[in-house]
């Protein structure tokens, strides 16, 4: 199995290359992220790409649409959007940067030949920028902090929380981009979301709103003693638009599962920083 393979070296993150023959693992070490590929028939590491030039600093990666190349906001001194193309058949010339001017770590995300990602600054404020692929110049798309891309390319959240970005919009905290048409859909203008993530059908975004955030003396205070489950677990329909509050959570952990209408939760051993999973519980999310 591939947890034989890895084990007990700690993940970040995982994901399964669109045709599922390739796993991208992002392994934490010490003060380094790690991006590996695993060979999953062979259950073997095809790639790291750590050594192939991305760097140990990697802070997101994604897959393209049929699974040929990753791209990642990588980098040591400084992070840029790295790919990596198998379908180069000389290994030494599969490694290239996309976009040189530099990224702000969190989001990446790859649409219609083009790489989407994040960078602030005093001119622009925080800032989505798009580049293709095959090199050009960076073009703005739209302002926001962290995005996340739902699986069927339709729809972008977008965070504009923090920095520039969260003044620019004034009570538009969290909102839903389209695609196609360009139209925004706001969907929290009391917080910014801690994380959030796309169910697979895009049906949904599930999100988190750190009821400490803000106070620095109760959200000590309140991790510690008084509140245990100090983040609120929200999600927001996108056919029907209503957004709801379905649970008070220990940790923002949750995976999407196949069945739409459910989202597991990872309970962590707080002792270990999070490394352990106590338990795993299935949570129904249906309207």
């Amino acid at each position: 199995s591939i947890s034989s393979i890895w084990s007990p070296r700690p993940i970040e993150s995982a994901e399964f290359s669109p045709d599922g023959r390739k796993l991208a693992l992002l392994e934490r070490a010490a003060e380094a992220t790690n991006l590996y590929i695993i060979d999953v028939e062979a259950e073997e590491v095809l790639t790291d790409l750590t050594d192939v030039g991305f760097g140990d600093s990697v802070s997101a990666y994604t897959w393209d649409d049929i699974g040929t190349t990753i791209y990642a906001v990588s980098g040591t001194d400084s992070m840029t959007i790295h790919q990596y193309d198998f379908d180069v058949p000389d290994e030494s010339k599969r490694h290239s940067i996309v976009e040189k001017n530099g990224a702000d770590e969190g989001s990446i995300a790859f649409a219609d030949g083009r790489i989407y990602f994040v960078q602030g600054d005093m001119e622009n404020g925080d800032m989505i920028y798009r580049v293709k692929c095959d090199g050009g110049v960076r073009r703005q798309f739209t302002y926001g902090s962290l995005f996340a891309l739902s699986g069927n390319k339709e729809y972008m959240a977008i965070n504009a929380e923090s920095g520039a970005a969260a003044s620019s919009t004034g009570s538009e905290k969290l909102r839903i981009y389209e695609m196609d048409s360009g139209n925004s859909i706001p969907v929290s203008n009391e917080f910014g979301a801690q994380e959030f993530v796309w169910s697979r059908d895009g049906s949904r975004l599930y999100y988190f709103e750190n009821r400490l955030s803000g106070d620095e003396e109760n959200a000590e205070e309140g991790s510690s003693n008084n509140d245990e489950y100090p983040y609120t677990l929200w999600v927001y329909y996108t056919e029907s638009g209503v957004n709801k509050a379905v649970a008070d959570l220990m940790s923002t952990s949750i995976i999407p599962g196949r069945d739409t209408d459910t989202v597991y939760i990872c309970y962590t051993d707080k002792e270990t920083l999070g490394s352990v999973v106590r338990a795993t519980y299935a949570l129904n999310t249906a309207q």
